[in-house]
């Protein structure tokens, strides 16, 4: 999901990479929206047995994460990072709250990991070597507006 960005150009990257032919790139052309951005991506995925895998920005990934995160999820001490599940998973459990969670930050990760449990879903956590979140600000400089 590219939310008007100026910074990067999407299609030259996609291009430039050894999957090209499995990025897709969705455009947006309001505020950028986090909630509305992952449910978005993922209501463009058709197949319910397709693998769904969110991941927080500012993360350092081993070379194996993709071997070790199958359908999954991760969450950090002070918030949810990660989440791997069947698409069908994911439309059960109607995937991230848009209402509740807009442009504000904090506490979406959390309601997810809430909303799947609800829906009788067993969440798993992993500890990897060599996999962990890099500490930023929340307001960042990709992000002026972002109401904390």
């Amino acid at each position: 999901m590219d939310f008007n960005s100026s910074d990067v150009d999407l299609i030259k990257l996609r291009e430039k990479s050894g999957i090209k032919d499995r990025i897709v790139i969705l455009e947006q052309f309001t505020e950028f929206y986090k909630t509305k951005a992952l449910n978005d991506g993922v209501r463009y995925v058709k197949d319910p047995n397709s693998i769904i895998f969110t991941a927080d920005l500012h993360m350092r990934f081993p070379g194996n994460i993709f071997d070790q995160c199958h359908t999954q999820a991760y969450w950090e001490m002070m918030g949810y990072g990660l989440f791997g599940g069947y698409k069908s998973d994911w439309d059960k459990f109607g995937g991230m709250d848009e209402v509740k969670f807009t442009t504000r930050w904090g506490g979406e990760d959390w309601d997810l990991m809430d909303r799947a449990i609800c829906a009788n879903l067993e969440i798993e956590r992993l500890r990897l070597p060599k996999f962990y979140h890099y500490f930023h600000e929340r307001k960042s400089d990709w992000y002026e507006n972002a109401r904390l």
